[in-house]
């Protein structure tokens, strides 16, 4: 059994009146074998066709947005209306041929009213397209008839037509028409009705002038297309574009109703059968965002039906139901933030933050988490740190809301340090790192591990100095007789854990100054240095331990300095620029601890000229230094704390005194007051003073020392 197979394209466009020419329009042919014929006696709910006679003769299947398929009974006289009444002075069809065969054909039937008579006398035009040619001959020809139904006349061909130089009369003994070569079996017949009262009719660069009275009497304002088959027995079938006329040529356009629809129809249907189980609200909002764009108000029936609007509507409210079961409050909030990678938090002032290696993680009030990479921070990677910074802020908008979190830093004071060849160098109040040279590479004393003091590896500026860093052991370089001691004696303290001191043992000790430590001269360093800047560093007591650097891992208290292994340490020191409140607080404390002492043997002139030293330091402060140390608290476990302690009791107990030097600070001492830190001092007691260290950490020291004053200036309690 033989098929015939037939792609057609229709345009009608209503109210242009005459134009030049009528234009191809753009036509993609439909192959066959990707079509699935619908069976003939059927028709589905998207298709424009309908069989106005014969309705168990054709079946219908929309198939695209305007191509309908079509089965048909081969068979003289089966007829069907395609669509509905449209209007329009123009129209062009085209039709793929690629699978006619000879003894096929394809009738048009042009009417004025909806359905089909039994005669082409019914009609106002029918055209018959038929091949021409047996395919060893020329495959590419046609025969295309016009006749005019005004007459009973079977075929009546009219004149003009046959006029044209195209035509041939005869065919098969009946068919007069044009032979006309359709290039790639694709045949375009085009039909424009002049306002001088001629039809033009095309096909393809062929066009042939009509009277319009030869062929239409009446053009009616609404007019059908109409189908014919038959030919070869069986069953034969063709693809029949939309008929269309001016309204429905602007809703089916680009940007029409239908095409909008659609377009948002596919796009929301695409992401919602991909997105697969949604589990972000992201994800939600992505697909509610498509489907609120959907419109489907202006789709006609048909149109609802072929582009699935029930399915669309059903994935709708399943996409409502996510949502109120998953975030019926709305969408989540930032509850946190994680920080990860690698990135530095310990910089000297001048340094900038890197965020190269760092990432972050915003987890979500919903359980979710989303990876940041649009954030901003403060102060920006851009903007060199100072050391009042002690974090750095990340914000992050999300949702139109901003969410911020710190990442902590230390930013130390940049401190360049330089090596000290000589004692006289040494600065009370000072920072200092001890620094070792081995096999070319430098250490410093760093942090703590179990009792020693571990050794890191650092680097040198090219001229020789050390930019002080966190890693680094940076201790303050205080005076030794705050332990009692005298001569040449120097305390080394780390804010982080406490004094250094020499042990029986060879770990370096790290503590805190308590009453039961305070007479241990271990805390007491005695510091020499040879020509050469090798620093030779002994606590005092019974231990003598020399602070050395034991092969590359640990700085230790050793009994020699020529234990072999080892390496001799020299002293790297920072001198701020301008005066600090340590160092004040060291000169205050050791110009005052020369005199104050346990032998009982103090003096106003001695003290005098303690307070006179220590004044000078005083005024070196800047004004903002001098004001904290005026407000200071004589209670507090800090060094500050305890020399205020120190002072107050010196200007509580010597204030009448003539003969002493007037309050310098401004405390506002009165002679005999309890501003001593609440000591009750007299001849035969012994005051107890806590002296310490600037810093976070609290420490505690206890001194005992006897101030006397002459016998003529004292007034008795």
């Amino acid at each position: 059994m033989k098929k015939s197979k037939l792609t057609i394209a229709l345009l009608s466009l209503a109210g242009l009146g005459l134009i030049a020419s009528v234009n191809k329009p753009v036509f993609t042919s439909v192959v066959a074998t990707d079509i699935e014929w619908p069976s003939v006696g059927t028709v589905d709910s998207a298709s424009t066709m309908k069989s106005t006679w014969h309705s168990t003769a054709y079946g219908f299947k929309r198939i695209s947005d305007r191509a309908v398929a079509v089965t048909g009974s081969s068979g003289w006289g089966y007829r069907c209306t395609y669509g509905v009444g449209f209007t329009g002075d123009t129209f062009t069809l085209e039709l793929d041929m690629s699978s006619y065969n000879k003894g096929d054909f394809l009738s048009l039937f042009f009417n004025n009213s909806e359905g089909l008579y039994g005669t082409e006398s019914g009609c106002t035009m029918a055209m018959d397209v038929l091949p021409h040619a047996y395919p060893e001959s020329n495959p590419h020809d046609y025969l295309v008839t016009l006749n005019k139904g005004a007459a009973s006349s079977h075929n009546l061909s009219i004149d003009a037509w046959m006029a044209d130089s195209h035509a041939q009369t005869g065919w098969l003994g009946a068919y007069n028409g044009l032979v006309v070569t359709a290039t790639d079996d694709i045949l375009t017949i085009g039909f424009e009705k002049r306002s001088d009262g001629y039809v033009d009719i095309s096909l393809n660069d062929i066009t042939v002038t009509i009277l319009q009275s030869d062929i239409i009497s009446e053009l009616a304002s609404t007019w059908y297309l109409g189908f014919g088959t038959g030919g070869n027995g069986g069953t034969n079938h063709f693809v029949v574009n939309r008929a269309e006329d001016a309204t429905l040529a602007s809703y089916y356009a680009d940007g029409g109703t239908y095409y909008t629809a659609k377009t948002a129809i596919t796009n929301f249907m695409t992401a919602y059968n991909a997105a697969g189980d949604i589990e972000t609200y992201e994800e939600y909002e992505t697909l509610q965002t498509l489907g609120t764009a959907v419109d489907t108000s202006g789709l006609s029936g048909i149109d609802v039906a072929y582009l699935a609007v029930e399915n669309f509507n059903a994935a709708m409210t399943n996409l409502e139901t996510i949502r109120q079961t998953k975030w019926p409050s709305g969408a989540p909030t930032v509850s946190s933030f994680t920080i990860g990678g690698t990135y530095e938090t310990e910089f000297v002032e001048g340094e900038y933050f890197d965020d190269s290696g760092m990432t972050v993680v915003a987890n979500l009030s919903d359980g979710n988490t989303r990876e940041v990479t649009e954030y901003t921070l403060s102060p920006s990677v851009d903007t060199a740190l100072t050391t009042d910074v002690t974090a750095i802020t990340l914000s992050y908008v999300y949702r139109g809301n901003t969410y911020t979190t710190q990442i902590p830093v230390n930013v130390i004071e940049r401190m360049s340090f330089t090596k000290v060849s000589s004692v006289s160098e040494l600065v009370l109040g000072s920072k200092v790192v001890l620094i070792v040279e081995n096999s070319g590479t430098y250490y410093s004393m760093g942090t703590i591990s179990s009792g020693s003091r571990q050794a890191t590896a650092i680097t040198l500026e090219s001229d020789g100095s050390y930019i002080g860093r966190s890693e680094s052991a940076i201790m303050t370089l205080g005076s030794g007789s705050i332990f009692s001691q005298t001569g040449n004696t120097y305390s080394l303290y780390d804010e982080e854990v406490g004094y250094i001191y020499g042990t029986t043992e060879v770990i370096l000790g790290c503590e805190n100054i308590t009453e039961s430590n305070v007479p241990n001269a271990n805390y007491a360093w005695s510091i020499s240095i040879a020509s050469d800047g090798a620093a030779s560093i002994l606590s005092g007591g019974t231990s003598n331990k020399y602070i050395r650097l034991d092969g590359t891992s640990y700085f230790e208290g050793l009994s020699s300095e020529t234990i072999e292994n080892t390496s001799d340490v020299a002293i790297y020191q920072y001198v701020p620029t301008t005066t600090t409140i340590d160092m004040f607080v060291n000169e205050f404390l050791e110009e005052t601890g020369k005199v104050c002492d346990l032998s009982g043997s103090t003096s106003v002139e001695e003290l005098n000229a303690a307070i006179t030293a220590s004044q000078t330091k005083f005024a070196e402060l800047s004004t903002e230094d001098q004001a904290i140390v005026k407000a200071g608290d004589n209670t507090a476990l800090t060094m500050l704390g305890k020399a205020l302690a120190r002072y107050d009791y010196i200007f509580s107990v010597y204030g009448e005194d003539a003969d002493l030097r007037p309050e310098f600070i401004g405390r506002g001492i009165q002679a005999n007051s309890a501003r001593y830190n609440g000591i009750i001092a007299s001849e035969d007691v012994a005051p107890t003073l806590i002296v310490g260290l600037t810093g976070a950490v609290a420490i505690g020291l206890t001194i005992a020392f006897i101030l006397n004053k002459k016998p003529s200036k004292r007034k008795e309690q």
